[in-house]
């Protein structure tokens, strides 16, 4: 299979896109890594400590603040409750459970909130929401990119609120959308709704804001022009194998040539085509499946 994602890049030294490098901070259980158990990963909110006013927090983010571009793949659905939508059900958010490391105080109930999206213009990121007894089957709410102050959210800990109860959540089958290809950066915050301190507000204050990437399809993210080299960043999905093409030639179908792959894994990657001449250029990305 060959996606096609081509752009003319002018010969002037013009900047088609700047696209800084960004940065994931994917907290995930401690048993799991990011090529284990069939591409399931789990964003797993903790507490610094039990007392009142201690922060919530992504665990493992030590861990990963320094490993950059993670990004969780969406695919296109033709058909059943996701079809029309690039879609993910690939990712839990989830609450520690009392007893493991890095428990919330008892009495405390997590819900995860949806604070911001980037995206393509006119794409929309969706949460379909699951009370863990199957797979989500209907859109609970959308967010449009450029978004920035988002307060939908979904229920992390499986409790009521109740004084004294257990702050753990692991509720599967929730998965995520998006309208349009293209990659989605989407902000996230852990905060505490349990009123069960004197006055009636929360145990733990919200944890700090976490961005999380989602790449919807196939697609070249960005272009940097600078004199004579490009640089062309991409994400790619593991299970497939990328390939950066070039042409100067549009119109003849053979021109085309591999200039950097196969790259593979959840990741964004990064190009840069050194020695660029000042014709016309065009890019695309190949792409194979075993």
């Amino acid at each position: 299979m060959i996606f096609r994602a081509q752009i003319r890049l002018l010969t002037s030294a013009a900047t088609f896109f700047k696209y800084q490098r960004i940065f994931l901070i994917l907290a995930l259980f401690v048993a799991v890594t990011l090529e284990t158990q069939a591409q399931h990963f789990h964003l797993n909110v903790g507490a610094l400590s039990q007392a009142q006013d201690s922060p919530l927090f992504f665990q493992g983010e030590p861990n990963f603040i320094n490993n950059s571009g993670f990004v969780l793949p969406m695919s296109y659905a033709t058909n059943g409750s996701y079809a029309g939508y690039y879609f993910t059900a690939s990712l839990s958010p989830t609450a520690i459970f009392a007893g493991f490391f890095d428990d919330p105080a008892p009495g405390a109930q997590l819900r995860l909130r949806f604070v911001g999206v980037s995206g393509p213009p006119g794409g929309s990121f969706g949460v379909w929401d699951s009370d863990g007894s199957g797979p989500a089957t209907a859109l609970t709410f959308e967010i449009p990119a450029g978004t920035t102050n988002g307060t939908n959210s979904i229920l992390l800990s499986e409790n009521n609120g109740e004084p004294g109860a257990d702050p753990g959540g692991h509720i599967h089958g929730r998965a995520f959308s998006a309208t349009k290809p293209g990659l989605y950066a989407v902000t996230v915050q852990a905060y505490d709704n349990s009123a069960n301190v004197t006055g009636g507000g929360p145990i733990h204050t919200p944890s700090i804001l976490l961005p999380v990437y989602f790449q919807a399809g196939i697609t070249i993210v960005g272009f940097t022009r600078e004199t004579n080299q490009v640089a062309i960043t991409f994400a790619s999905r593991s299970g497939s194998s990328y390939y950066v093409q070039s042409t100067s030639n549009l119109a003849d179908t053979n021109s085309w040539q591999d200039i950097a792959g196969p790259f593979t894994g959840n990741f964004l990657q990064g190009v840069t085509n050194s020695n660029v001449s000042n014709s016309a250029r065009f890019y695309r990305l190949r792409v194979t499946t075993p």
